[in-house]
């Protein structure tokens, strides 16, 4: 399973949720600062690059002469006349702190009257005197807040996309010297009614109305347009506002604000200029966060900060947005060599990464425990640096290439390989291996300065303690010993979506020879469970290989491991799967018994097939394509990766069990996905299980429906023609994360069926139910014998498009007529060669409830 962390699942990393998504990367140019988007979660800021730090004895006349005005102390301090630089632009500003860092590098810190910015000063040296001297590298403007200008509220409404906020009597506080943000207290309140239908629907699962409604007594607000303000009437200035307000200023300062400990204050990046943010209590420990901009996709979300739940996520402003760029991190190639001791969860290492083009600021993640310690750019440019959460911000000067070590503590990811949980039996206990024989680090977990989570070409080099093997992203190139206490071994992919890595006591212990080999590593006391067949999951591999493309692997490496839960995780090249303890008779397990467990109770999962482990293994190398080859863009893409790859184990199955047995399967599938449709469209993806909180919601959605969906699809237009499609897809889009959208309009082409078949199957959480009515009226209606009679199907709730199986029964037996749903209303001709006595949905593979019709309605039992 390949896992998505926006909640991260990445999902879900997604977030912390898209939500809270607004601010803080942008880029630099010489024609100014220019905005795009990124999370923010506030923390720590570290703004000090010590690489190779360098200081001379004349730095600090310098330095003291510049952040004390002192200008008539630089002519002597310089052979030009380049010291004019200096006094031209810090001559107004009202206060400067400056640190050397590199070699004839000075980083700077200056406030002017209304805004301030970082930047570098740069110069050559000769004779220990200074000459061209430049300042570059400013980012610029930031905010800063000293006092608020305050303005009485009384009953003011405003609009902000479908949100209604009316403040009915209090004060504003407006930030000064710019105008940032307002804060506000006293009695106000929000009402967002969605005209999105979708929207609306969550909001009445969650409300128990169409709308979101909320009263509050403070908040904090960014709004594009805030004439009205100035309308009021104004009170006068403080600089310590009402206790309460402060309380969520503070908030949103920890979310957004930049910390400079050289002055003591907080500095603000701005918003986009079309941004409408609102920050407001939830209750005493959380908040609401609702952001509209019409410039963005979407552009109104509301979001709960402690449960990351996002409420609303959608388009009000439903006209063409421009987009420009392709987004992306732009990179072609990471070098990755890292040291490793998983018995004290250490790590240390550096990483070269080149991207496609020149830019003045690149971001990077890394997990907290682990710091960034030195950098170094080619072509000996220099970049600012700071740090929020898991965020590093690189800005300056453009580069292609960046060289960067690190080191910290980072624990084993190991837990979120989840994925047949079962609320009827969530802790599966049981005794298992030392789990410091099993060190798992997942790219999601970033546990490298990590660029993304767009596709690039990597090399990886890994060193860890002798007696410890390896696998890692990619092909292994090789392993030797060069020290007696070291192993290192390399692998290179030539794409991927980050790298993972997993370490541990484990070997090479069984091989099946598919197309592109299958190697099987497990630890010394495994015993592979008897009914484990891997030449079924050789052919299911091979059956992938034909029907989707070749992998440019020369292996893909199965880690099989014992575990409390079932789970497994995909990489491209390696594949970790954790099998449950094998149920036994006996009462209590022996401590010292590794591979067996009693339990009663059968695993109950949504996306449970056969209850096989060959099926958890053919789930996940069918991510090998489904996540290795092309991957999801957002969250809402999810379906793209869990869908296709649960959809490949249901198709292999198919092609190799009896109809009844397949039929069964799906029968089973298709009860979680009626039980839990409502929670949410396909689209929603991780936000499901967000709003639900039930992991089995989730998978009910997104791995049954969106596969039971493309089932329906491959049945409508022909195991031949789907193949096609999706080839066409993997090739053009290879090494490549989409949007729904993007595959759902390469996949169709120009066949406006498959499309309208999409649109509505993937973005409604409606399912199908129909009626059957027989037509009396209709010409070729036979009223004396029943043997061909005209069938009316109406669709009661939806408007879809869909295959459909009758069950229909005449004198001599049974048999199926398969149609094909293309309106809301459809009629059928049924003609058989003995009177039909009855019609009705057929107990199918697809997704469609019948309403019954009194036993009247059938055509045998007309009067």
């Amino acid at each position: 399973m390949t896992k998505y962390y926006s909640y991260n699942r990445r999902q879900v990393s997604w977030t912390k949720t898209i939500a809270i998504a607004v601010l803080l990367a942008w880029t630099i140019s010489g024609h100014g600062l220019y905005y795009l988007y990124g999370q923010v979660t506030a923390d720590a800021v570290n703004t000090a690059n010590t690489v190779n730090a360098a200081k001379d004895d004349n730095d600090d006349l310098l330095i003291a002469a510049v952040k004390n005005k002192n200008w008539d102390q630089l002519p002597p301090l310089f052979k030009d006349d380049s010291y004019k630089t200096l006094i031209t632009y810090f001559g107004d500003a009202r206060a400067i702190s400056i640190t050397p860092s590199q070699p004839n590098h000075l980083s700077y810190k200056a406030k002017f009257e209304l805004q301030a910015e970082m930047g570098s000063i740069t110069f050559q040296k000769n004779e220990g005197r200074y000459l061209e001297l430049e300042i570059k590298n400013q980012i610029k403007p930031i905010y800063f807040t000293e006092n608020f200008k305050i303005y009485k509220a009384d009953n003011n409404q405003i609009t902000l996309g479908d949100a209604q906020i009316d403040f009915v009597s209090g004060l504003f506080y407006e930030s000064m010297p710019n105008s940032l943000l307002l804060v506000f207290k006293g009695k106000w309140n929000i009402s967002i009614t969605p005209n999105d239908e979708e929207e609306k629907l969550t909001l009445r699962r969650l409300f128990k109305k169409d709308s979101f409604e909320k009263e509050g007594e403070t908040g904090v607000f960014i709004l594009e347009k805030k004439e009205f303000l100035h309308s009021l009437p104004l009170l006068g200035e403080t600089a310590a506002i009402d206790p309460d307000a402060q309380i969520i200023f503070d908030t949103f300062r920890e979310l957004y604000g930049i910390n400079i400990e050289e002055f003591n204050e907080y500095w603000y990046l701005p918003f986009p200029e079309s941004s409408n943010v609102a920050l407001f209590e939830k209750d005493k420990k959380s908040h609401y966060f609702y952001f509209h901009d019409e410039s963005q996709v979407p552009d109104t979300q509301l979001t709960e900060s402690d449960t990351e739940k996002i409420l609303l996520n959608y388009n009000s402003f439903k006209e063409m947005k421009l987009s420009f760029g392709g987004g992306g991190s732009g990179v072609s190639r990471m070098n990755l060599n890292v040291s490793i001791n998983p018995r004290e969860n250490y790590i240390s290492g550096t990483n070269i990464i080149t991207y496609k083009s020149v830019s003045n600021a690149r971001e990077l993640r890394l997990a907290e425990g682990l710091d960034v310690v030195s950098y170094l750019t080619f072509g000996s440019k220099d970049l600012n640096v700071f740090r929020k959460k898991e965020k590093y911000y690189f800005m300056g000067e453009g580069v292609d290439t960046l060289f960067i070590n690190y080191k910290g503590r980072i624990k084993s990811s190991i837990e979120t390989l989840e994925l047949f949980k079962s609320a009827h039996d969530p802790n599966r206990e049981g005794p298992g291996p030392d789990p410091s024989s099993f060190y798992y680090l997942s790219w999601t977990k970033n546990f490298y300065p990590n660029t993304g989570e767009e596709f690039c070409e990597s090399s990886v080099t890994v060193n860890v303690p002798t007696g410890i093997n390896c696998l890692a992203t990619g092909n292994s190139m090789e392993k030797k010993e060069i020290t007696g206490d070291t192993n290192t071994f390399k692998f290179t992919c030539p794409s991927s979506k980050g790298v993972s890595i997993v370490t541990g006591n484990f070997n090479l212990t069984q091989k099946q020879n598919s197309r592109i080999p299958l190697h099987f590593y497990t630890y010394d006391t495994f015993r592979y469970p008897k009914d484990l067949d891997l030449t079924e999951v050789k052919n299911a591999f091979d059956f992938f290989l034909q029907r989707f493309c070749s992998l440019d692997l020369s292996s893909v490496n199965i880690l099989l491991r014992r575990g409390k839960v079932e789970g497994g995780v995909s990489n491209t090249g390696f594949v970790v799967v954790i099998l449950p303890y094998e149920r036994t008779t006996v009462s209590s397990p022996s401590p010292m018994a590794l591979e067996k467990f009693t339990t009663e109770k059968k695993i109950l999962s949504p996306i449970l097939i056969r209850d096989r482990t060959e099926d958890h293994i053919i789930h996940e190398l069918a991510h090998q394509w489904w996540g290795g080859i092309i991957s999801w863009k957002s969250y809402q893409d999810v379906w793209l990766t869990e869908g296709l790859a649960h959809f490949s184990v249901l198709y292999y199955l198919k092609s190799k069990l009896s109809p009844r047995d397949f039929h069964g399967i799906v029968r089973d599938l298709k009860r979680w996905t009626f039980r839990n449709s409502d929670s949410g469209p396909i689209i929603y993806g991780p936000r499901i299980n967000l709003l639900e909180n039930k992991y089995e919601v989730y998978q009910s959605v997104i791995y049954n429906k969106s596969a039971l969906v493309l089932l329906m699809l491959m049945d409508l237009i022909g195991e031949k023609e789907f193949e096609e499609r999706l080839q066409t897809v993997v090739k053009k889009y290879k090494y490549q994360s989409l949007s729904s959208m993007q595959f759902i309009r390469e996949f169709s082409g120009k066949n406006k069926m498959i499309f309208d078949f999409f649109r509505q199957w993937i973005y409604s959480r409606l399912i199908p139910q129909v009626e059957l009515t027989l037509v009396e009226d209709d010409k070729e209606m036979d009223k004396k014998e029943f043997k061909k009679v005209v069938i009316q199907v109406t669709q009661l709730n939806t408007d879809f498009i869909f295959p459909l199986k009758l069950r229909v029964a005449t004198s001599k037996g049974v048999s199926t007529e398969s149609v094909i749903m293309k309106a809301k209303e459809q009629k059928f001709v049924i003609k058989r060669d003995a009177t039909i006595k009855t019609i009705e949905v057929a107990d199918s593979d697809y997704l469609v409830r019948e309403k019954k019709q009194p036993p009247s309605y059938a055509p045998g039992k007309q009067n």
